[in-house]
């Protein structure tokens, strides 16, 4: 009885646990919301808190949006409610996903595309996760999967055959992207090899939102200081560490990053006496 009793006690307390968590997340997101100015709706609160963060950090935010790794499009939607961009591409491998994009974003200002992006074009597998959000051109481990990630499965819901593209080879291809680019990069452990792919597009680039994966089950050919020297050596300075998960292990796993373009002030010519 005593053992069944602090069971019960245990399920009462996580119970009102999560709905004390969900409470204050629909509270939070309400109240950022009107700070804001936007509509109120059912915004992930990291989400909302990252992009308000970046309004804070970018006194002025390109025109374009390059959303790569679009998922299921709520990324754009709630950076074109606070940001206003004139122009949106949505970038998504999965095509299971794509409908979805297009039904939260129906502008007309927001093109959305659907490719796998690389370094260079080629035909590779995407492994598709049963969580959708794991899914990547990058094969992971099964067994770092099993451990540190439960709600994914071991193995790949499906594998398809995709031709990659570049992101140069994308921008290329649309005729009326005028201005400088806000780049969002979020594609599970591919994220160097697309920037690899893309010099005439960071060229155009002056804010880059990038994750990275510490603890993570990707075969990922280059660590974060690889991705840092890379930014660096193209004129981009890290402006901080915007949001984190924790595995269940408490390991740090997926920070997004905020990167902007360095700007060196000028030298002032001393006053003549």
């Amino acid at each position: 009885m005593v053992r069944f009793l602090s069971q019960l006690s245990h399920k009462l307390r996580t119970t009102v646990l999560k709905k004390s968590a969900a409470f204050y997340h629909r509270e939070r997101v309400r109240q950022l919301c009107a700070e804001s100015g936007i509509p109120r709706d059912r915004y992930p609160l990291e989400l909302l808190e990252t992009l308000l963060s970046i309004r804070a950090l970018v006194t002025n935010v390109p025109a374009v949006l390059l959303d790569v790794g679009a998922h299921r499009g709520v990324f754009t939607q709630l950076a074109q409610r606070l940001f206003g961009f004139r122009r949106i591409v949505c970038i998504e491998a999965d095509e299971d996903l794509v409908a979805e994009i297009r039904q939260r974003n129906p502008s007309s200002n927001v093109t959305v595309i659907c490719a796998a992006l690389d370094e260079q074009e080629s035909t590779v597998p995407f492994y598709i996760h049963h969580d959708r959000t794991m899914s990547s051109l990058v094969p992971a481990e099964g067994t770092i999967l099993k451990e540190k990630f439960p709600n994914d499965a071991p193995d790949p819901v499906a594998l398809r055959m995709v031709q990659t593209k570049t992101l140069d080879h994308i921008v290329e291809e649309i005729p009326d992207l005028h201005g400088s680019f806000f780049l969002k990069l979020d594609t599970q452990g591919n994220e160097l090899r697309i920037l690899r792919g893309a010099p005439h597009t960071l060229r155009r680039t002056e804010v880059i939102l990038t994750e990275f994966m510490f603890c993570s089950p990707y075969r990922t050919d280059y660590s974060f200081r690889d991705l840092v020297d890379f930014l660096s050596d193209r004129g981009f300075e890290c402006a901080g560490a915007l949001s984190l998960t924790r595995r269940p292990s408490h390991e740090i796993s997926a920070v997004d990053f905020l990167f902007k373009r360095h700007v060196i002030a000028e030298k002032c010519e001393p006053a003549a006496a």
